[in-house]
């Protein structure tokens, strides 16, 4: 939790907004709390908005949270996407092997 907390608190400061430990540990919790759900693939939306909401109450204008939002997406979803796709190209796609005994 707390190198997610770091990943949240230095996204969002990175896109220049004004972020203050308190308002990362809260995009954090609502964006947990949303992805219990699971409404969207790789909970696009649910992520931003959690963002919005949690630094809404620092006054950052909507469209850098949403920004913010997006980096930090691009930092968590990129490096296992390209890690998938690595080992993917290296084991390919194969078809489960079937016994003899089982029926065709």
């Amino acid at each position: 939790w707390t190198l997610q907390w770091a990943t949240y608190y230095w996204s969002i400061a990175a896109a220049h907004a004004a972020v203050t430990r308190a308002s990362s540990m809260l995009a954090l919790l609502l964006s947990n709390l949303g992805g219990l759900l699971r409404l969207t693939p790789g909970n696009v939306g649910i992520v931003q908005g959690a963002v919005v909401l949690g630094l809404a109450r620092s006054h950052v204008p909507v469209g850098r949270a949403v920004a913010a939002g997006l980096a930090l997406q691009a930092v968590q979803v990129i490096p296992v996407m390209l890690i998938g796709i690595a080992i993917l190209g290296r084991h390919g796609i194969r078809k489960p092997v079937r016994s003899s005994a089982e029926p065709a």
